[in-house]
């Protein structure tokens, strides 16, 4: 069940973070020396910490513990259990939440512990059905600011977020159930916020993002709900045949199948593979995809710690035979598993890619169960490369041509509402299928292309702001 993944963090169940990072710089601060722990009394206020400072120089003097890192955390567990001025009523939540501050210390937002109720968010999202808001998360940085932060990767169409007028690349900056109960969120993990964010379906949560660095920040109410989400759309252009793909979960593989034997049926010609939005999901979800359009060779290479790349072959078992020339519409939101397929298709020259620059996921994590059988943990353990070897993480996958859409398109798009007529990237596929080239008009310049690649508020001024606009919570 919990085989690798190649998926991104999904919002709507959050996953609850508890650090133990902070107590750790207390403790160095401190010191510990040999034999029973020396302690010193203080009184914490906001902003101050009052303390023996003869006491302090005395600790500080002594020679350095020999106590490993490990034994160091058991002796602050069992100093918790004694000392702390109220028992402890739930020890689990101790341990949970010193994993997550050991998995956070790795300063890696794809690797995280899970516990009972996160793994349990995490197979809903993997079997493709889920509460909450509808949208993706992925971390980012507000580097105005040098601090962390959380972007909205995309709304799942006709979902509460993109209902509510959320957009891809809008940062989370507040969570509240309220207007007044607004609460600064930068600074926290994507489980953090998740966290913040979830809550019974029906109810209402309140978002602050900053979309444009040159205006103020919007408030925004969204309305949770149970979010179903969707896995493959079908269409036909007279003999070209449309195929959306809306992730890469447990149901993917057989619900593209159907898609494909249904199209067969109708003679098509050409076909257009719409990976826009796809934030990935299972590796072997895209292995078995890509196995269906090309018969033989690696679909990825896959670099661990140690030792050279390992080919991951495709399944020649799954190979339908097809020789229509096919196009792969790509986009910022298109992450981690849709780029292995759409990486995998131009690298064996089986597509054209159309649209903007893909996101740049280009690692794995492995999902491990751990002994409690109640718990897991998803951990980064390798790196992957496209068939021609082309290391993408961070960087993306470039399309053929470069076609962008305009701003009020993509909120269409991200509602499920822009009409195939209006939607350029798909005319240009269209255009490309049916006479071999796309159109001057519609190509894109490279500053338009620029300006497709930031995932993250867009600074109209074109200057970088020293601080975030109005109204963001300090």
């Amino acid at each position: 069940m919990y085989s690798r993944y190649a998926g991104l963090t999904v919002l709507v169940l959050g996953l609850m973070a508890l650090s133990f990072v902070g107590g750790a710089g207390f403790q160095s601060r401190f010191g510990v020396v040999g034999g029973p722990a020396s302690e010193v009394q203080v009184a914490q206020f906001p902003g101050d910490v009052f303390a023996d400072e003869d006491a302090l120089s005395a600790l500080q003097a002594k020679e350095a513990s020999s106590l490993t890192p490990v034994e160091t955390f058991w002796q602050v567990l069992n100093k918790v259990r004694e000392r702390y001025y109220e028992p402890i009523e739930d020890e689990d939540e101790l341990a949970y939440g010193a994993a997550k501050g050991l998995m956070r210390a790795l300063d890696d937002p794809y690797s995280r512990f899970l516990d009972p109720s996160d793994l349990e968010a995490f197979d809903r999202v993997t079997q493709g059905s889920l509460e909450g808001i509808g949208a993706v998360l992925v971390p980012g940085d507000i580097e105005q600011i040098e601090a962390r932060t959380v972007v909205i990767l995309r709304p799942f169409p006709g979902g509460p977020a993109a209902e509510a007028g959320i957009l891809p690349g809008d940062w989370i900056v507040g969570v509240g159930e309220t207007p007044d109960e607004m609460e600064n969120v930068i600074g926290l993990t994507v489980d953090e916020v998740a966290n913040r964010i979830r809550g019974p379906r029906g109810t209402d949560v309140h978002l602050r993002i900053v979309r444009d660095l040159a205006e103020e920040s919007i408030d925004l109410a969204v309305t949770r709900d149970r979010v179903e989400v969707p896995v493959v759309e079908t269409a036909r252009f007279n003999s070209i045949a449309y195929l959306k793909l809306d992730s890469f979960s447990e149901r993917s593989v057989a619900k593209m199948d159907e898609a494909l034997t249904e199209l067969e049926q109708q003679e098509e010609a050409a076909l257009i593979l719409d990976l826009r939005g796809n934030s990935g999901g299972l590796l072997d979800a895209a292995r078995d995809i890509v196995s269906m359009f090309v018969p033989e060779g690696p679909v990825v290479y896959v670099k661990e710690r140690e030792g050279s790349a390992k080919e991951l072959p495709v399944r020649p078992e799954l190979y339908r035979g097809y020789d229509f020339p096919i196009v792969v519409l790509v986009d910022g939101s298109s992450a981690s598993a849709s780029e292995i397929l759409a990486g995998a298709l131009r690298d064996t020259d089986r597509a054209t890619l159309i649209g903007t620059t893909t996101f740049g996921k280009g690692l794995v994590q492995t999902v491990i169960p751990l002994a409690d059988n109640r718990t897991a943990m998803s951990i980064t353990t390798a790196k992957y490369l496209t068939p021609d070897r082309t290391d993408i993480n961070e960087e993306g996958i470039e399309p053929d041509y470069g076609v962008v859409l305009t701003e009020e398109k993509l909120i269409d798009l991200a509602r499920g509402e822009l009409a195939h007529a209006d939607d350029d990237q798909l005319q240009a596929a269209l255009a490309f299928l049916r006479t071999g080239q796309v159109p001057e008009d519609m190509l894109a310049s490279a500053e338009e292309l620029e300006k497709g690649l930031r995932l993250g508020p867009d600074d109209s001024a074109g200057a970088v702001p020293e601080e975030l606009p109005p109204g963001v919570l300090p």
